[in-house]
């Protein structure tokens, strides 16, 4: 079952700088101006991103290279071995 918000995705891509239609900023825009829930919750996203962006080379960490290819294979990805540094490597995303 997909529980999404409709507006709430619109206003994530918007704030994300997302390609919007002309006609999806309008909606975004004009939720922004009407609706103070909305417009809260822009804040808060803001707000979140701001102090994530702020705070990246904090979140950085060391992850043993066999955790990281199991993370890989668990999410299907294509797993290669990196020819330097095989101890660890420096994951942030």
């Amino acid at each position: 079952m997909n529980n999404t918000n409709p507006q709430a995705e619109l206003l994530s891509a918007y704030l994300d700088g997302e390609a919007l239609t002309a006609a999806e900023v309008v909606i975004v825009e004009s939720m922004l101006q009407n609706d103070p829930v909305m417009k809260r919750e822009a804040e808060l996203l803001q707000s979140v991103r701001t102090q994530l962006r702020t705070r990246r080379p904090h979140l950085q960490m060391r992850v043993p290279v066999d955790v990281e290819r199991a993370i890989r294979l668990q999410l299907g990805e294509e797993v290669t071995t990196p020819e330097v540094n095989r101890g660890s490597r420096l994951f942030s995303e």
